[in-house]
């Protein structure tokens, strides 16, 4: 990649575990808004200028986006007001020059309160040798620690709330209150079967999803061109997560087009039992994943995480209990009662061959999956964490 500034090839510079890169002419930096907080010392708050690029220098063009080669927009910092740093909204990633740098850092310093003065016991600590090739204004502070890019609370937030998303599930009240988000997980999972074969479908949140018996050719194209898109964004912002899972997607896809009508159909009826169960531990585990400038997560990801731990919690115990004997199957629909007789549980069993102790036994099994998808990435990514953080301290 090269400097949107100068044309410089940029180098690698690792703060931590945060990873950027850095002109070697100008000084200036690109990367993730939370690697160049951890630079910086803490977080920035950045917004959009009210002057243009042209009009502060109308014989220059707007600098260019290392990346993808779009343009970058011009905004300032609430901490270097009036100095100018550059955002690519479709990368989400941020070039920020060495004056900004210091400004901010600058502004740190003078805010933080002083040092507690060392006792007479109390050992001197020699000061690290710093790299001779990175300047002074590069050294990352002493205070903050990698855990700036995962703060304690996230570490923590996912374990503890599921617990008590357990308890509270494990009541008549928890029940209920499970009751709406678990609905809304079962007919997604009924269209996404169905979108997966090319069926049109649409979920409603009311309990009850339409869905098409026939492919529809239109929308097979639409999602065609919705994966070769996402991947081909991926591959051009060298953004791995993304690429992977447009690669999942486009597989899932593929499967889905490539089985019969009929040898499908099984599945659709299935699809909102599984979709109950796995839906909520793929939101959980997707709790921590990076998301674009323009569609942060920030507080919504609570939100969403509560929902997903506590339809989770509930649907894994019904489904465990029902393996184990202690509950009956819930059969029946949501609209029409337990004993209508018309419920995917019924369908499954009297339409398509399926079998009661199948049926506990298959969901008794992706009930430990979830369990599985939601808890086991964040206990890695937490370890993680703190392994890097012994190492930089």
């Amino acid at each position: 990649m090269t400097c949107p500034r100068d044309g410089q090839p940029l180098s690698e510079l690792v703060v931590g575990v945060a990873r950027l890169e850095r002109c070697a002419t100008c000084r200036g930096v690109w990367g993730e808004r939370a690697a160049i907080e951890a630079l910086t010392g803490g977080p920035w708050v950045a917004r959009v200028t009210s002057v243009s690029l042209g009009e502060v220098a109308p014989h220059e063009l707007a600098p260019a986006c290392p990346i993808c080669d779009g343009a970058l927009e011009s905004a300032e910092t609430a901490d270097a007001p009036g100095r100018e740093v550059l955002a690519c909204a479709a990368c989400a990633k941020w070039w920020v020059d060495l004056a900004v740098l210091d400004a901010i850092r600058a502004k740190r310093r003078a805010s933080a309160p002083p040092p507690a003065p060392m006792t007479a016991t109390a050992p001197a600590v020699a000061p690290a040798a710093t790299d001779a090739r990175v300047p002074a204004s590069f050294e990352p502070e002493a205070q903050p620690t990698p855990f700036m890019l995962a703060p304690i609370p996230e570490l923590i937030a996912i374990p503890l709330l599921f617990a008590l998303a357990w308890l509270v599930a494990s009541t008549q009240f928890g029940e209920l209150l499970a009751t709406f988000p678990r609905i809304q997980f079962h007919e997604l999972g009924h269209a996404l079967v169905a979108w997966s074969t090319g069926r049109r479908a649409l979920p409603l949140p009311c309990g009850f999803t339409f869905w098409s018996l026939e492919r529809s050719p239109l929308l097979v194209l639409a999602e065609i061109v919705f994966c070769a898109l996402w991947l081909a964004h991926g591959l051009r912002t060298r953004n791995r997560p993304a690429a992977l899972l447009a690669m999942m997607v486009g597989a899932i896809l593929g499967v889905g087009l490539a089985t019969p009508l009929d040898a499908s159909e099984p599945w659709l009826v299935a699809g909102g039992g599984i979709g109950e169960i796995l839906l909520p531990a793929l939101a959980t585990a997707a709790f921590h994943l990076p998301l674009p400038r323009r569609a942060r997560w920030d507080f919504w990801r609570w939100l969403v995480l509560l929902a997903a731990l506590f339809a989770l919690a509930s649907v894994v115990q019904m489904w465990w209990d029902i393996a184990s004997g202690a509950r009956e199957m819930p059969f029946g629909s949501f609209l029409s009662g337990r004993e209508s007789g018309d419920g995917d549980l019924e369908r499954l069993v009297n339409d398509y061959g399926w079998t009661e102790p199948g049926l506990r036994v298959f969901y008794g099994r992706l009930a430990t999956l979830a369990v599985a998808i939601a808890l086991v990435p964040h206990l890695l990514w937490s370890g993680a964490r703190v392994v890097a953080a012994r190492k930089a301290t």
